[in-house]
């Protein structure tokens, strides 16, 4: 098999390379606008799976599949919520060619918009899944097993990165670009929006057994979940998803920032990305370890009912729970195959 990862010397799409590192069956184009960045990154890389460099602008993708001629696209490029009126072209290029794709989409509106593809790629005889993430494969597998016990109204989550995890520049633009903007959820039964990273609360990762995480503080931020989950339970009437990035001071600042640009009726603030994205990589103090949460409210045979799930992630292993369901795919596809195009909320086809 051969894979094509857009992005792939990057933080998502490096891990995912690296996790499949194991699979001698598969070889890995690693491509980006930077050519000496996916040569440095192929140099280093070691394991049984062969990786090779390549220059690939997205805008070239029609030729680069042509040229390459992959089996599976993986886009880890972002940030999606930028790719414009033409944000499809990916996905539209992999119907057109015949090839599998998948995403780590993070962007609500784009991945909302992808079943629109399901009939194109089931007569391609291909499969399209879009926000393969943390967000919302992990949040959509939780409720799913949830709603076996319960009839789920309310539900709030978030997701807690070490401070020594590193982030991409495109996911800090993604983040300062909607901070203080509207965000699509539904409250109180109705579609309405919040204001990203300006709504927050607290609360505690606790798993039984182990230390918990500090009390954290979670802003709202803007994620698939808050619309491809609550059609997939009808009772549902209010959806939060929030992220505690640390240290808490920047934290705080972005908060600020947000509520000014909301009040003030600001432009964008995506042009402070490389300061912020500068700053939150250099400051790094405070606990190696991460988590995320599911909490769920509703009821059970006519009863109140609350039910929580909790993820902890020590050291270095949560950089790479992102990258993980993709890996899943992968490896299940060199077993079998599927076609459709859709978000990743409603879980495996029989």
């Amino acid at each position: 098999m051969r894979i094509l990862i857009l992005g792939g010397y990057g933080v998502f799409g490096g891990r995912l390379a690296e996790l499949l590192s194991d699979i001698a069956e598969i070889e890995l184009i690693i491509c980006g606008r930077d050519f000496s960045r996916a040569e440095a990154f192929c140099a280093r890389y070691r394991g049984q799976a062969r990786a090779r460099p390549l220059a690939l602008d997205r805008a070239e993708i029609v030729a680069g599949l042509r040229a390459q001629r992959p089996n599976l696209v993986v886009d880890a490029s972002g940030p999606f919520q930028d790719y414009g009126t033409n944000r499809y072209r990916v996905i539209s290029a992999c119907i057109d060619a015949g090839i599998d794709y998948l995403d780590f989409a993070d962007a609500a509106d784009f991945v909302f918009g992808v079943p629109q593809f399901d009939a194109q790629a089931k007569d391609a005889r291909i499969f399209i899944l879009s926000g393969i993430s943390s967000f919302p494969v992990l949040t959509a597998a939780v409720l799913r097993e949830m709603a076996k016990t319960m009839d789920i109204v309310s539900v709030k989550g978030g997701i807690a990165p070490s401070p020594y995890a590193g982030i991409g520049l495109n996911v800090m633009r993604a983040v300062v670009g909607y901070a203080g903007a509207p965000v699509k959820l539904r409250r109180h039964g109705v579609q309405s929006h919040g204001i990203g990273l300006a709504e927050s609360m607290r609360f505690t990762i606790a798993v039984p057994g182990r230390l918990p995480l500090r009390n954290i503080r979670f802003s709202l931020v803007d994620v698939p979940d808050l619309q491809v989950i609550p059609p997939e339970h009808p009772s549902m009437t209010d959806i939060w998803m929030g992220a505690g990035p640390v240290p808490e001071i920047l934290h705080r600042t972005l908060n600020l920032l947000a509520k000014a640009r909301a009040r003030l009726r600001l432009s964008s603030l995506e042009p402070f990305s490389r300061l912020f994205y500068a700053v939150l990589n250099r400051m790094r103090f405070g606990e190696h370890r991460g988590g995320m949460f599911v909490s769920a409210y509703g009821t059970t045979d006519g009863q109140d009912a609350e039910r929580s799930w909790h993820l902890l992630a020590e050291g270095d292993d949560g950089p790479y729970i992102p990258s993980m369901a993709i890996e899943a795919i992968i490896r299940k596809l060199l077993t079998g195959h599927s076609s459709g195009g859709r978000s990743t909320v409603r879980g495996p086809r029989p």
